[in-house]
């Protein structure tokens, strides 16, 4: 297995909050051995309980070390590659997309060994940005979309597609897996017309670009929440050099105030990435999921 691989450039200084750009190149032996930190996030408390919520009390509990250390410096996969003696055919690739909301988790939790042992398939796990630095749009104005936490997974795609033959892996069979927010993922990548070509294959658990949770509605009133809560004014058209330049800690002290059951951060319908609603587009191209 190779652990931490760098798929694109660290998102930091003027690069937070901007779509991501290709990962330098490195010089002599890169050690993939331990897993990368994880992108920044708020862990969901972990309370007691009655007895139907014990099961995610565990669940929490065991995650949660995986989620231990963080950094903006967090776009990273995770290969794990089945044994063979000969290698004359190219492994299929499997990909998967976390869950567990837009706003916290992993790749990193997610052990592939087990499932590229039995199932004689390379498996990925990727992190991506998520919360505030992933999904909030960092401007009131429209040329400005966020999405960048889905362009990050684009990203990832690209460099698997750039790479993965290196590692004996098939470019030419890469499938798509997702659950719960990363089954939404998946639907969107599915979708999106600037992602031809990046896989041929996608598995939806438990999750889809039609749910109500999918997508944020109303993308800038968070905004001049996020704006308002860190003092940058948002009629500045320097308001996201602002907030490029406010310290880690103070963006996570951020309480965004939502009605329930909404989604203040995720996926927004806008520029070429998400173009339309995603139930027009399924229902424009009828065969695109077949």
């Amino acid at each position: 297995m190779f652990l931490g691989i760098p798929y694109a450039a660290p998102p930091i200084g003027n690069l937070r909050f901007m779509p991501p750009v290709s990962a330098p190149p490195w010089s002599g032996l890169r050690m993939t051995t331990r897993f990368a930190p994880v992108c920044p996030q708020t862990i969901p408390t972990i309370k007691k309980g009655n007895p139907p919520s014990l099961a995610r009390q565990r669940y929490l509990s065991r995650i949660k070390p995986f989620l231990a250390e963080e950094s903006e410096d967090c776009l990273y996969l995770n290969i794990y590659v089945p044994y063979r003696e000969n290698k004359p055919k190219k492994f299929p690739v499997l990909v998967f997309i976390h869950g567990d909301s837009f706003e916290w988790s992993s790749g990193n939790p997610y052990d592939g060994r087990i499932l590229a042992s039995y199932g004689n398939v390379m498996v990925v796990t990727v992190n991506f940005r998520l919360g505030i630095l992933g999904f909030m749009k960092p401007s009131v104005t429209e040329h400005v979309y966020g999405n960048n936490g889905l362009l990050d997974q684009l990203a990832a795609l690209q460099w698997i597609k750039d790479n993965i033959e290196d590692l004996n892996g098939d470019p030419y069979s890469v499938t798509l897996m997702g659950h719960g927010s990363g089954a939404a993922c998946v639907n969107f990548l599915m979708l999106s017309p600037i992602s031809n070509g990046l896989f041929h294959r996608a598995i939806l658990m438990s999750g889809s670009a039609l749910s109500d949770s999918a997508m944020t509605r109303d993308p800038t009133q968070y905004t001049l929440q996020v704006a308002q809560s860190l003092g940058c004014n948002p009629s500045s058209k320097n308001m996201m050099t602002c907030l490029q330049n406010k310290p880690l800690s103070d963006i996570k002290k951020v309480q965004i105030l939502a009605r329930e059951f909404e989604t203040p951060l995720g996926p927004v319908v806008a520029g070429s990435f998400i173009p339309s609603e995603p139930a027009r587009t399924m229902e424009a191209f009828p065969n695109l999921l077949s």
